[in-house]
C-alpha cells in the first residue's frame, strides 16, 4: 500500500468517526463537501495524536448554531454563554480524536493524544510538511453546514494497516476506557 493509499484510509476512518460522533449526539449528517461554508467568524479548534508511525492533527469548524444543537444539556439552547459553547467545541474534538484512536488501537497502534487547541475565525496552526496529507470534510447537519478535517504525516515507510484485534465500542460516551 503505498503512502497516499494509505492516507486516504486515515481520512476514510476520520470521517466514519465524525459521522459516529454526529449520530451519537442525535444529528444525522449528510455529506456536503461542494456546500459554500464562510470559516471567518467561526469557532475552530485543533488536536493532535502521534505514534512512532505517524502523526495525525484533526481539527474542527462548527458555527455557533450547530454547538448548541449538539449541546449535551437540553433546554438550555437560549442560556448557553459563547465560552461554554467554545468548550463543547474542544470536548467534541477530544471525542472525535478517542474514536479515531479507538478505530487505529485495533490496529495495533498506540496513540498519544495532544490537548485541544482553540481559536476563532482562522484553523489553529496544522502540522504541514512535504510527507504530509490534509483532507478537509463538509457535513450538514440539519440546517447548518460544518468543516472537520485531518492531516496526516507519515513518520516511517513501513506503516501497514492490519487489523489485529477489532475493539468494540462497548462503553458508553462520557465513560473511561482502559486500554
Amino acid at each position: 500500500m503505498n503512502n497516499q493509499q494509505l492516507a486516504e484510509n486515515f481520512r476514510n476512518f476520520f470521517e466514519a468517526a465524525c459521522v459516529e460522533l454526529f449520530q451519537s449526539l442525535g444529528c444525522e449528517i449528510t455529506p456536503a463537501d461542494g456546500e459554500p461554508f464562510d470559516k471567518f467568524d467561526e469557532p475552530y479548534t485543533r488536536i493532535d495524536a502521534g505514534c512512532s508511525d505517524f502523526e495525525l492533527d484533526i481539527y474542527l469548524c462548527l458555527p455557533y448554531a450547530a454547538l448548541i444543537m449538539t449541546y449535551p444539556i437540553p433546554n438550555l439552547h437560549s442560556t448557553i454563554p459563547e465560552s461554554e459553547l467554545e468548550d463543547w467545541l474542544s470536548e467534541l474534538s477530544n471525542l472525535l480524536m478517542g474514536r479515531l484512536k479507538r478505530t487505529l488501537t485495533s490496529y495495533n497502534f498506540n496513540l498519544i493524544i495532544g490537548l485541544p487547541d482553540f481559536s476563532i475565525g482562522h484553523p489553529p496552526q496544522l502540522r504541514r510538511s512535504t510527507a504530509s496529507t490534509s483532507f478537509s470534510l463538509r457535513f450538514a447537519t440539519e440546517s447548518q453546514i460544518f468543516e472537520a478535517g485531518i492531516t496526516v504525516e507519515l513518520l516511517s515507510d513501513n506503516v501497514q494497516l492490519i487489523e489485529q484485534n477489532k475493539i468494540q465500542p462497548n462503553v458508553d460516551d462520557g465513560d473511561i476506557e482502559f486500554f
